[in-house]
């Protein structure tokens, strides 16, 4: 009897520990999911004195839900060419027919002010030249911010105010009962105006500011890229820092029945903080766009999946069994990238047995081949799986349109279409940014969002760390890429580069995997296991103990040239290792001893072009230049055939090969006058005045830049203005400076 009265204690606590007097629970808890729209939910907002809501979608719609009643969706708002990025409900307004009204904002420039019962416009307001995107009302006026970094004040069709002040866009706007509005800007400021002027600028955040909220009687809270929220007095003072968001924070809401605070953001999460500590944590399937109170003090989250989604503590409202087990479901079926993981070292599923140590306590298991992340639920007293782990950098991969990537991030553009875009950690964001932007025919003026927004989500990963996983060249179904890493000149003093570059990073498990695969297809040129170890023994003294390469790479090259035997497709890890091999002292007077008689036929033009191997031949003569300087010089016109033969590769990582051998050529030339710098200047004009890749463009800029600075007339501007000055209004400030430092010279 002793024992079951313990038993029944042990299982009654916990739960009477959810309930409150009243019969509430103590967390928030789905109560239900309203699906309708076909594209992201951008925006929710609160219908004063009822449990309805509205909701804005990327599908150009917006939609006015009952949650709780049985035909959820009431009326649908259709009328916006491009998506819809904010909603909002205006009370009745004289200046606007004394009507409540459903207003949007939408990527067309416009704002539509729309009778909520007939479903009729009654107005579009007109007079933003770029995305109008956040909304809000002071005085019974609409206050509307835009992309065009500024926000307008209505009064029925009339703009009566246009507030100026922000150098970037406006993403949040706020009418305060004074009748001040605060905006909120990606120029990570908040401004407040007063009759059209602005009379305060707050600088707390350090990246773009997202979201504003009234909190009564105590002022305002501010959301931003920066992962932060603020709560401030009204008279702009800090009263509690938010941390704790992982990723951007895009929405956040005040709960007047509960004195919470809520934000949601890029990490896929609701978060309820009270007297400045988190209290829950609610993990979304997917990124979470915006948050909004319902009249009741349940919340509504709006998510990219296309579900806005109601939360309560209430037990008569939290969903069905069958509904919350289906949502736990999709939160686990997500894929969640963290680095570092040693599946070695984790616990099985018996880890889940103890407890957490606290609410929202994180913990991986390994459960078969995969590895689980579980959140402990203190509402719950249990551990709640949020996602299976995958690795960027050293573990499984994504994939895009054939290829693998470390990241596959969704990338959300004016036009109202979701586009995917993939990423490998050693490659340049700005380079990828820009092809993303080429490849999409997307505006010139989002490069260095997206390239932001490609550093703020990607774990970054140092030069030369060998484990880093990357696609195979051929197949993009594996792990090795060869020679991954790309090499930045530095930008501290564009010109004249003094210093040649290399690449002098690999990943040599990812070579030695690739050798032992194509080995076992091999025929005539096979090594036996003792030939292997050789070769292993080379990579490790190169990426280790490289005072022994002299002697592993006396007893492996044979195999080296042996293995140049096999099929073009199937010599780049042998590549790879050479072009490697020459940027180590010993190694280069190996290359040197033999180049002419062993490596001057492989290492040239073959008749079958395969992509990787002509970048990493490339690298090879770039890496010759840290010792073998005269070698090039004496091999220069095969060399530069071999180059030119690529600069219009349609492959980035080909032509940032040859232009960064053409840069040290340049270095190597510089001051010299003769026909070869000529030879030069042509092929960097033709690379200046076609490449779109913006690494490539720089050092092509840098390249001329260099040549310039040792002989001031090594270029007319009257042949070369036009092609360098497209360039001074890039958003990469490293080419718009050196192509103004280049007209100053040139004379």
């Amino acid at each position: 009897m002793k024992l079951f009265a313990q038993w029944l204690f042990q299982w009654k606590k916990p739960l009477m520990s959810l309930l409150n007097i009243d019969g509430s629970v103590t967390h928030y808890k789905l109560a239900a999911q309203c699906i309708g729209h076909r594209g992201d939910v951008r925006s929710v907002y609160a219908i004063p004195d009822s449990l309805d809501f509205a909701t804005s979608s990327r599908d150009t719609t917006a939609i006015l839900w009952a949650p709780f009643e049985q035909e959820q969706m009431k009326r649908t708002f259709l009328g916006h060419g491009k998506f819809v990025g904010a909603v909002m409900y205006l009370p009745s307004s004289p200046f606007f027919m004394d009507l409540p009204c459903i207003v949007t904002a939408s990527n067309d420039h416009s704002v539509i002010v729309w009778n909520p019962t007939t479903q009729e416009p009654l107005l579009t307001l007109l007079g933003h030249t770029d995305s109008v995107v956040c909304l809000s009302h002071v005085n019974g006026l609409i206050v509307s911010g835009s992309w065009d970094n500024t926000a307008r004040v209505w009064q029925g069709p009339e703009c009566i105010m246009i507030l100026k002040g922000h150098s970037h866009s406006v993403w949040a706007v706020l009418g305060l009962p004074t009748g001040e509005i605060l905006t909120g800007s990606a120029d990570s400021t908040i401004k407040r105006w007063k009759d059209g002027q602005c009379t305060q600028t707050l600088s707390k955040h350090t990246n773009c500011v997202r979201g504003l909220a009234h909190v009564p009687e105590i002022g305002f809270v501010s959301c931003s890229n920066d992962c932060v929220n603020f709560l401030w007095s009204y008279d702009g003072t800090v009263l509690q820092e938010l941390n704790g968001h992982d990723n951007f924070v895009y929405g956040i809401a005040y709960n007047p029945f509960s004195s919470e605070i809520l934000s949601v953001g890029e990490d896929r999460s609701l978060r309820i903080w009270k007297d400045a500590q988190e209290t829950q944590r609610i993990i979304h399937p997917s990124t979470v766009w915006s948050v909004t109170v319902l009249a009741n003090g349940d919340i509504v989250t709006g998510s990219s999946d296309g579900i806005a989604r109601v939360w309560t503590k209430d037990v008569k409202r939290i969903a069905s069994n069958e509904e919350l087990q289906s949502y736990a479901e999709s939160v686990a079926s997500q894929a969640i990238a963290m680095g570092g993981v040693d599946p070695k070292t984790l616990s099985g599923p018996e880890a889940l047995s103890l407890p957490g140590s606290k609410d929202q306590a994180t913990k991986l298991i390994k459960n078969g081949d995969v590895v689980e992340a579980y959140q402990w639920s203190e509402a719950d007293t249990q551990w709640v799986k949020i996602g299976q782990v995958v690795e960027g950098p050293s573990g499984q991969r994504q994939q895009l349109n054939g290829k693998s990537y470390d990241y596959v991030f969704d990338v959300d553009m004016e036009d109202g279409h979701m586009r995917k875009l993939g990423y490998n950690n050693a490659e340049n964001p700005y380079t990828v940014a820009q092809t993303f932007l080429h490849e999409n025919e997307l505006d010139q003026r989002f490069l260095d969002e997206v390239a932001q927004f490609i550093i703020k989500n990607a774990r970054p990963i140092t030069l030369g760390d060998n484990s880093s996983g990357n696609a195979d060249p051929l197949t993009g179904g594996s792990r090795y890429v060869p020679g991954a890493a790309e090499p930045r000149v530095q930008s501290s003093q564009h010109f004249p580069a003094k210093n040649c570059v290399f690449f002098d990073s690999a990943n040599f498990q990812g070579v030695l995997t690739k050798i032992r695969e194509f080995n076992e297809k091999s025929e005539n040129f096979k090594l036996n296991s003792d030939e292997i170890s050789k070769i292993e023994t080379l990579c490790t003294d190169l990426q280790g103990n490289t005072s022994r390469v002299k002697n592993s790479l006396e007893e492996s090259w044979n195999f080296l040239l042996k293995m140049l035997n096999w099929p073009e497709n199937q010599i780049f890890p042998v590549l790879d290792i050479l072009r490697m091999v020459v940027l180590n002292e010993q190694g280069a007077k190996q290359v040197e001893k033999f180049y002419e008689s062993q490596l001057h036929v492989p290492m040239g033009q073959p008749k079958d072009v395969i992509v990787p191997n002509q970048m990493l031949r490339l690298r090879f003569y770039v890496n010759m230049f840290k010792h073998l300087p005269k070698l090039v010089e004496s091999h220069l016109e095969i060399i530069l055939n071999l180059a030119t033969s690529n600069m219009r590769s349609p492959n980035t990582n080909v032509r940032l090969a040859f232009v960064t051998l053409v840069l040290n050529l340049c270095i190597l030339h510089a001051g010299r006058g003769n026909d070869v710098e000529l030879r030069f200047l042509n092929i960097l004009k033709e690379v200046i005045g076609e490449e779109q890749d913006l690494e490539i463009l720089y050092r092509a800029l840098v390249a001329v830049g260099t040549l310039v600075s040792a002989r001031r007339n090594a270029i007319s501007k009257m042949e070369w203005e036009r092609t360098i000055s497209r360039n001074i209004a890039s958003s990469d400030s490293r080419i718009s400076e050196c192509a103004r430092d280049l007209l100053c010279q040139i004379p």
